[in-house]
């Protein structure tokens, strides 16, 4: 293993994310000392993002000096290993912010909360602590889960409120309690975490050659990664300028069609809509601002984000051709499909949204909250503005089923991918052909092109993998004392990145009912999700470690 070269590329990644965090670091300071624009009962962040970039900056120069001697070559081992040295070791900077502002006492949480943002996975622990009325000492949260047996939970929050200084009543509490500029680097963390760590540092750090590719290729989800450029640099920036376009684009679009929407939240519903993340800066997520026009302008811009990247290319290349893609019409059938039954099942029935309103649902109430959850679940964005642990069990079987199935591939979403579904099907079929046909040879083809020996057998044991992992994952949360619904739905949420689950893990609740074990196990579900799988799995085979 190559130890120079791989301390010195990562000493560069340091150097960058350090120069990311000056970003948060402005915010902080606009709201923590400039007069009006912040309640004096926050706490501030200004000195955490400081003392975090020190920390950070001492590493990466700590790391350069190890590798001084690196003669510059990667290769495919250690371009692997540096991939997930980076998704790994990424939120244990990240998370600092959250420890010395004191945000979150326990440095499992933060860590939770800053992988959760970087995986765009959306899940989080922030959670408003409970207080007796009378002698304002904490209680715990308490919740049930109505199945045979009943689980109940029952667990402290994680977020003080903000108080009057005259007579402590409570001001703000929950998510919004925590200071703007921690607010603001949750949902950049998404953007950043969106387009891939790994992409954005090869788009800007120079001089990798051939590294850079093999960063790129072991970092880009999906079964076929196309390049739009023909250089791998080139294709990394291209695809960062169409992020940044569609990122400032629905912040135009927020700022047009709600002028009731603050600059701040704008900024970060869009950074956490287009990296299809889901953090909110509101307790009671979209469904705080009760805004139809909010809520479509969401809709599209996370359908948006989980599409292909390269169909954005071809899009402005003119080259329409290329936009008659397989992946993308299964998808755009999917789409239409479960936003379809999903309003079709809800229709007429009592509906209760997250900012405490509820009535019975109209049929132009329904397409919005149908395709609004429908596509946050396909997408694995995350976002949500009703409860759907209370709609028919059809509707929560279809968003079941969107949670693992996911958006395309090439995008910033996670799950299966629609390719791998489209791919298993198209195998399912030829192989049951060839058994009353046996004399036939069929190929398979997609786009024109027949499917490789090579491509299915990563689809099959990315299919197992993905199955081997939930199952998995289930068995440790219940080992976790969780019931088995919250458990199963749980560790999808994890593994495909949504962030939603049902029952305890549903749109009203956060996971701090988990142990500093399960937060620390959910946290590499998130990773091996983002990653898919290999190259963390990677790490545990002996030979991997091998020098040949």
């Amino acid at each position: 293993m190559r130890w120079p070269e791989i301390a010195k590329i990562f000493s560069r990644y340091l150097f960058a994310f350090s120069i990311v965090l000056i970003i948060p670091l402005i915010v902080s300071v606009h709201f923590d000392y400039i007069p009006g624009t912040e309640h004096p009962g926050y706490g501030h962040s200004t000195w955490a993002f400081v003392k975090t970039i020190v920390i950070t900056t001492f590493c990466a120069g700590g790391l350069y000096l190890v590798g001084r001697t690196a003669q510059g070559k990667l290769f495919r081992k250690e371009g692997l290993l540096l991939v997930a040295l980076i998704w790994l070791l990424s939120p244990l900077f990240a998370a600092l912010p959250f420890v010395f502002s004191q945000t979150l006492k326990s440095y499992s949480q933060a860590y939770f909360e800053a992988t959760s943002g970087l995986t765009t996975a959306g899940a989080t622990i922030l959670c408003p602590k409970h207080y007796e009325s009378h002698s304002k000492n904490e209680i715990p949260i308490e919740f049930t889960v109505l199945d045979t047996p009943p689980a109940h939970y029952s667990y402290y929050g994680t977020v003080k409120p903000v108080r009057d200084f005259t007579n402590g009543q409570i001001l703000f509490e929950g998510i919004e309690a925590v200071p703007k500029g921690l607010l603001f680097w949750r949902s950049f963390m998404q953007w950043i975490g969106g387009i891939g760590v790994v992409l954005v540092f090869i788009a800007v750090l120079p001089a990798l050659g051939m590294g850079a590719k093999l960063l790129f290729q072991a970092e880009a989800t999906g079964i076929v990664k196309d390049g739009v450029a023909p250089r791998i640099r080139q294709t990394a920036r291209l695809t960062c300028s169409i992020y940044l376009a569609l990122t400032g684009l629905q912040i135009v679009l927020l700022e047009i069609f709600n002028q009731e929407l603050s600059f701040f939240d704008a900024i970060c519903i869009a950074f956490s809509t287009v990296s299809t993340g889901g953090f909110c800066v509101r307790n009671s997520n979209i469904a705080s601002y009760s805004s139809p026009v909010v809520e479509w302008i969401i809709i599209i811009f996370m359908f948006l984000g989980s599409l292909n990247f390269s169909l954005y290319y071809f899009l402005i290349r003119k080259q329409f051709r290329r936009l008659k893609d397989v992946e993308l019409l299964c998808y755009l059938i999917i789409c239409v499909v479960f936003s379809s039954v999903v309003i079709l099942n809800i229709k007429n029935t009592f509906v209760y949204f997250l900012n405490g309103s509820s009535f019975d649902v109209s049929y132009s109430d329904a397409v919005r909250l149908g395709c609004f959850q429908t596509i946050s679940f396909l997408s694995t964005t995350g976002f949500s503005i009703v409860n759907y642990n209370f709609w028919p069990y059809l509707s929560q079987m279809i968003l079941l089923m969107s949670m693992f199935l996911g958006g395309m591939s090439g995008s910033t979403s996670g799950g299966l991918k629609t390719i791998r579904t489209y791919l298993l099907f198209g195998l399912f079929k030829t192989k049951m052909n060839s058994i009353y046909r046996p004399e036939r040879i069929s190929v398979f083809h997609i786009n024109h092109q027949p499917v490789t020996r090579q491509m299915t057998t990563m689809v099959y044991a990315f299919f197992f993998i993905f199955i081997a992992s939930i199952l998995l994952g289930t068995f440790v949360y219940l080992l976790e004392g969780l019931d088995l619904q919250t458990a199963f739905t749980l560790t999808g949420s994890m593994i495909s990145n949504v962030g939603l689950g049902f029952r305890a893990a549903g749109p009203t609740e956060s996971v701090a009912f988990l142990s500093s074990f399960g937060l620390f196990f959910s946290s590499f579900l998130m990773i091996i999700g983002r990653l898919e799988f290999f190259v963390i799995l990677l790490l545990f085979m002996p030979s991997f470690w091998k020098n040949y």
